[in-house]
């Protein structure tokens, strides 16, 4: 009977440790991409300041202009303020994306504004990005 108590004891003993040694994330900051648009990260910049983030956009690729517009007419005016800058190098593997939708994930900078400081924000370790089909 006292091997019986002492063993009920030690389990209850380390029930106890179990459950006080679990780490707990929360929600909030767990490392997920989240899935944004181009709007929600011009409007709420703080929200997803260093946060790994998956954002659609229209992407120009070229010297002091490489951004990520709402879309294509807001590229062909260079309207920079609603428009999120790219941190990729100005290489032939990043030009296929020119001109382009793009389906990208990377993590997002509030601090950072690009060339001459004209954008609401910056794309940086840029992990994937993909042409965006369009739907016919």
């Amino acid at each position: 009977m006292r091997n019986i108590g002492i063993a009920l004891l030690l389990l209850i003993c380390l029930g106890c440790g179990v459950e006080h040694s679990t780490i707990r994330i929360p929600q909030e900051t767990c490392w997920e991409t989240q899935d944004v648009s181009i709007i929600q990260l011009i409007a709420n910049p703080a929200q997803f300041h260093q946060k790994s983030i998956r954002v659609i956009g229209f992407a120009r690729i070229e010297f002091e202009g490489t951004q990520l517009y709402l879309s294509r007419e807001f590229a062909e005016y260079r309207i920079s303020e609603n428009a999120i800058w790219l941190d990729v190098p100005l290489s032939d593997e990043f030009q296929q994306y020119d001109q382009q939708y793009v389906l990208l994930e990377g993590t997002f900078d509030k601090d950072a504004h690009g060339h001459m400081g004209l954008s609401a924000g910056t794309i940086k370790q840029i992990s994937r990005i993909k042409i965006w089909p369009k739907i016919e």
